[in-house]
């Protein structure tokens, strides 16, 4: 609702939104919160104005700046300096810039598997729901779904991402 997410399962909260820049923030984990209508507007991040010498996304919103935002998923090169989530080289100069912005999202029942020897979790298709997060950069030609399981009975939520190349190159 509201571009908020909140994932429940009976002990746990994971709560995170969309911004109007169509990046993640994180807002919260931990014991279940009963009443998110009226948790979720107080763990918003309180932006009071930019920080000096940081980078802003965005001219209408000077305190949007990577630096201090809550990134679910964090990239190089976008003003953001901490260690990011991944780097992508792509094109034939290998720019490392990746601008992942929200494209959509859908919900699930059961467990989304994959087929690869990697690890992942296992458990009752039964007892397990998620919500599946798309973001594109389609200047880079970069994919980034972000699969988020719940299952109920263990208290447990996962998260997984897969990165697509969706260019031609």
């Amino acid at each position: 609702k509201n571009n908020m997410f909140h994932l429940a399962t009976a002990n746990t909260s994971y709560i995170f939104f969309i911004n109007s820049l169509g990046l993640a923030e994180h807002l919260y984990y931990g014991k279940r919160l009963r009443n998110p209508e009226y948790d979720i507007p107080s763990l918003r991040e309180k932006h009071v104005g930019p920080r000096v010498n940081e980078t802003s996304l965005t001219p209408d919103d000077l305190t949007i700046q990577p630096g201090n935002l809550m990134s679910e998923f964090s990239t190089e090169d976008k003003g953001d300096y901490r260690t990011p989530s991944i780097a992508v080289s792509t094109g034939r100069k290998k720019l490392r810039t990746l601008d992942l912005r929200f494209s959509g999202y859908t919900s699930f029942t059961g467990i989304q598997r994959f087929s690869s020897p990697l690890f992942q979790a296992l458990g009752s298709d039964q007892n397990t729901c998620g919500v599946s997060l798309e973001f594109r950069d389609p200047v880079a030609g970069v994919k980034a779904t972000f699969l988020y399981t719940l299952f109920d009975d263990s208290d447990v939520i996962t998260r997984r991402v897969v990165i697509e190349n969706i260019s031609s190159e």
